[in-house]
């Protein structure tokens, strides 16, 4: 019995963190803001809504940089390992695009027959190589890559969740 009693404990103490962390996910501040978890060591925030509307990734950069919300201008476009913990978290902090609630809302139903039934669940990271800027499409989970190279800038847009680290 007494074999297994240090290794469980040791298992609890080093899963603590990440258990705390996760049990946070969603949090109001008292500013609005939510939180999302921790990465490197560092508590993240994110903003309770997404942006107005869609962008291209140049342009979802620069929004985050110069955006005021909830009282803070530190906000910044989440990298892709910070977009997937938004992701994984996505229910816990609310406020994403849901296909869901998007096809039984009237309005949501009426945004997706105006498009075509193409309206688009993708969010923007600010990770890019060489010529591709990656996101992730919340409906499926599934990375994304597009093409961003300064000779071919992109379009069309997606979805913007701005992030910033906790104080």
């Amino acid at each position: 019995m007494r074999q297994f009693a240090l290794p469980a404990i040791l298992l609890l103490v080093l899963a603590s963190p990440a258990l705390l962390a996760a049990s946070k996910a969603g949090k109001a501040r008292p500013d609005g803001s939510r939180d999302v978890g921790v990465r490197d060591g560092v508590a993240l925030v994110a903003a309770a809504g997404d942006a107005p509307r869609q962008m291209p990734w140049q342009e979802a950069i620069a929004w985050c940089d110069e955006a005021t919300l909830h009282g803070r201008d530190d906000w910044r476009l989440p990298d892709a390992s910070e977009l997937a913990l938004l992701h994984r978290h996505r229910a816990a902090i609310g406020g994403f695009a849901d296909p869901d609630k998007d096809a039984a809302d009237p309005m949501g139903y009426l945004s997706i027959v105006q498009s075509g039934g193409k309206i688009r669940y993708r969010y923007w990271s600010s990770t890019r190589t060489d010529d591709d800027a990656t996101g992730i499409d919340f409906e499926t989970g599934t990375p994304v890559q597009v093409v961003v190279a300064e000779r071919a800038p992109v379009a069309f847009g997606m979805r913007i969740r701005c992030v910033r680290a906790s104080e």
